[in-house]
C-alpha cells in the first residue's frame, strides 16, 4: 500500500488516517483499488 500511495502521489499516513476515520475534516480519499484503476 505504501508503494501504491507513493506512485499515486498520496501520503500513506493521510490515506491510512482516512481509512481509519481519524480526520473527518479532510475530503474523503477513494479506495486504493479505485485509484489503481484510474490512469496516473
Amino acid at each position: 500500500m505504501l508503494k501504491t500511495c507513493r506512485e499515486r502521489g498520496l501520503s500513506f499516513f493521510t490515506y491510512l488516517g482516512d481509512r481509519l476515520g481519524l480526520d473527518t475534516d479532510q475530503p474523503k480519499i477513494p479506495p486504493l483499488a479505485t485509484l489503481v484503476i484510474q490512469p496516473a
